[in-house]
């Protein structure tokens, strides 16, 4: 078959363009890599650097969560002042603030110290989170954007189960304390800042409001909003409940989150085209549906081993909502909303994540920590109700 000298040039384009785009997700899928390894080394040992190395109580606990979220309250206008610089940029400056405040954890002396170097690497991390997704939709081809954000998922767990690894035969066999993981982890996240730098990018070509609240859009605030309250909850306190009320040692905790990561390795790419095929609607109630008796089985079942599979299954659901949240603003946004969207759409999810810690913390010191994860399920029950209101099926880009 032949082609006229139009058609081979426009396939030559085609290709040219594919190559780049696919060059571009490499470097963005290694600063996904290198953050994963980073986050993954330090969401395993913090708990236990919380509470075996500086001694922090539940409340405590929960004032340093609710200050570290602070950021994301921020991310909306700090993004929104800084839209005109390359996006790649942009990512990767933010992952040398994470660098920086994880190499600084190596110091800690207290309770103050961990506040400002968490508030630094918070900082860098909720900047971060809205250009990641931004920058995947773009490279992504049409109807194929929860394929490729389920692949960099699969990107980041594979990374957190190599970190994961690394901290179970450190912790056992090398007797390597939690500051010098820390270092390991500071050096991965500026790893990661040097790939993303290498995505291409220029100044935004588009006029991009600074700020923008619009009410064509309040379903995706109210699902965000309600969506940090569940995450905080579950994060904050399903880890502090099996370290402090059922004893569970590091090395446990390595394991768990070794296998939690194993399973979304596996999954998030499929679970990824399922968001494509059966839209946003059902994919956020698969996710909220099955969280509601994982919070009950926290509050309500004293067998550890138990917890442990809730978790794993929890974190497999919220693959869903993180992928199935992303693509409902994509196809409700036009492309000049869409990062702003996102940065408030992460604005009014840290809402409840700066206040929802506090009120945790509390009912667990008062109440005891049933009563923190009863309150996890109630707000779990009105986002189900609330994603009722996406229509069905797939939805397209206006």
């Amino acid at each position: 078959m032949r082609y006229s000298k139009t058609e081979t040039y426009d396939r030559k384009e085609r290709s040219q363009s594919d190559k780049e785009r696919l060059r571009a997700l490499l470097n963005l899928g290694l600063g996904i890599f290198g953050l994963s390894f980073a986050t993954g080394i330090q969401g395993t040992i913090y708990t236990n650097f919380l509470v075996e190395d500086i001694g922090i109580e539940a409340h405590q606990l929960g004032v340093l969560e609710s200050i570290r979220e602070i950021p994301g309250l921020l991310t909306a206008f700090i993004l929104g002042a800084l839209l005109r610089l390359a996006e790649p940029f942009l990512a990767g400056a933010s992952l040398i603030l994470v660098s920086l405040g994880f190499g600084a954890y190596y110091f800690v002396r207290g309770l103050p110290d961990l506040i400002a170097f968490s508030f630094l690497w918070s900082l860098g991390l909720h900047c971060w989170m809205p250009l990641r997704s931004s920058m995947i939709l773009e490279l992504s081809e049409p109807s194929s954007e929860g394929k490729r954000l389920g692949q960099m998922n699969s990107v980041g767990f594979a990374a957190a189960t190599a970190s994961m690894s690394m901290v179970f035969l450190a912790s056992t066999w090398l007797s390597m304390s939690f500051r010098s993981l820390f270092l390991v982890a500071a050096s991965m996240a500026l790893l990661g800042s040097l790939a993303t730098f290498m995505v291409p990018g220029k100044s935004q070509r588009i006029e991009k409001p600074r700020l923008i609240i619009r009410r064509k859009y309040w379903l995706y605030y109210g699902l965000s909003l309600l969506d940090g309250c569940r995450r905080q909850i579950f994060t904050t306190f399903a880890v502090l409940a099996m370290v402090q009320a059922f004893g569970a040692p590091v090395g446990h905790i390595a394991l768990l989150m070794l296998f939690n990561n194993i399973v979304g390795f596996m999954a998030a790419s499929h679970i990824g085209r399922l968001v494509d095929r059966i839209g946003e609607r059902s994919s956020l109630l698969i996710s909220y549906g099955g969280a509601i008796p994982i919070f009950l089985g926290y509050a309500l079942v004293p067998d550890i081993t138990i917890l442990y599979i809730l978790y794993i299954i929890d974190s497999f659901l919220f693959i869903f909502n993180s992928i199935a949240l992303v693509t409902y603003i994509n196809y409700s946004a036009p492309l000049e909303d869409l990062i702003p969207s996102l940065a408030m759409g992460q604005t009014v999810n840290h809402l409840a994540a700066v206040t929802f810690p506090i009120v945790g913390g509390i009912l667990w010191s008062i109440l005891g920590y049933d009563k923190t994860f009863f309150m996890g399920a109630f707000a779990t029950i009105i986002l189900a109700l609330m994603a009722l209101g996406i229509p069905k099926g797939r939805l397209h880009k206006p």
